[in-house]
């Protein structure tokens, strides 16, 4: 059941929701929902999609101008899947604000499946090259890769089969440092998505070194191309080579000289960075 709204000003002030623990816990482990505002609320009231039941608590000032109210739920079991939205509300008022963003709470252990975990070309790359991780196992038909230590909710995909294995490639850009850490992935079927498998084995991603220039250019009276080894020598892996039947786009150098520049390879007939977002991903 969804608290009553009204059109009182603080009403739309969302709230926040958020856990310490992470969108993916295990089987036992103690859950904290942790619901808090910049508006001085009285109470807050924890919502899950489609329970009835919604505990109040009194809220908390940590400091002036602020509002806060834990939940503790647990010990985490199938049954605390799910996505949960709160409300902050007033004490001399039956209204309740608006819905924070939803918060979903993801269980492992759940399906007798544990997936592999891989990653191409390998776990240590350079700054702005690009890399994808492999999860593959049987009879899944959506994976997520989870970061450890992340805030943000676990990256999703729908699973393709390739005999005999179902898997989902989580393909990322131009990475950075920041993406360096360790991953999991987790396999679920869409009838029930917040109910996991057991966990891949833990992968250690390395991203090491400044970002590498995304454009080779060689600046010539003549323009000609750049000859395959300029490209190889210069730790160019993940930036194509010049071969036969390509063709280096163009760019105007200084003083009126031209030079002739290898990019990322052409798609849809464009030059195209392959940053779409720092560790954007994407289902190849």
């Amino acid at each position: 059941m969804t608290p009553t709204l009204t059109g009182t000003p603080w009403v739309s002030r969302r709230p926040s929701l958020l856990t310490q623990q992470g969108p993916v816990l295990a089987p036992g482990e103690t859950l904290t929902l942790q619901c808090h505002s910049d508006v001085t609320y009285d109470r807050f009231t924890l919502s899950k999609e489609g329970a009835q039941d919604r505990p109040q608590r009194p809220a908390q000032q940590p400091q002036a101008g602020l509002s806060q109210a834990n939940f503790l739920l647990g010990p985490v079991s199938s049954s605390h899947g799910g996505r949960y939205r709160c409300y902050g509300g007033h004490s001399l008022s039956s209204e309740w604000s608006a819905p924070s963003d939803p918060l979903d709470i993801l269980v492992s252990g759940q399906l007798p499946v544990t997936p592999s975990l891989s990653v191409q070309p390998g776990p240590t790359v350079s700054s702005g090259e690009n890399m994808t991780l492999l999860c593959q196992s049987y009879w899944m038909d959506t994976f997520l890769l989870c970061k450890e230590g992340a805030a943000d909710p676990p990256l999703r995909l729908r699973a393709e089969y390739r005999a005999p294995w179902y898997q989902a490639e989580f393909s990322m850009r131009a990475v950075t440092p920041a993406l360096g850490g360790t991953y999991r992935c987790y396999g679920s079927h869409s009838s029930s998505p917040y109910l996991l498998s057991q966990p891949s084995a833990p992968l250690d991603l390395v991203v090491s070194g400044e970002r590498p220039d995304p454009i080779l250019c060689e600046l010539k009276d003549s323009p000609r191309a750049l000859p395959r080894t300029a490209l190889g020598g210069m730790g160019g892996r993940g930036l194509g080579r010049v071969g036969q039947g390509d063709s280096p786009l163009r760019e105007e150098g200084p003083a009126g000289s031209s030079s002739l520049c290898t990019h990322p390879p052409l798609e849809s007939g464009r030059c195209r960075w392959a940053q779409e977002g720092p560790g954007e991903a994407r289902q190849v």
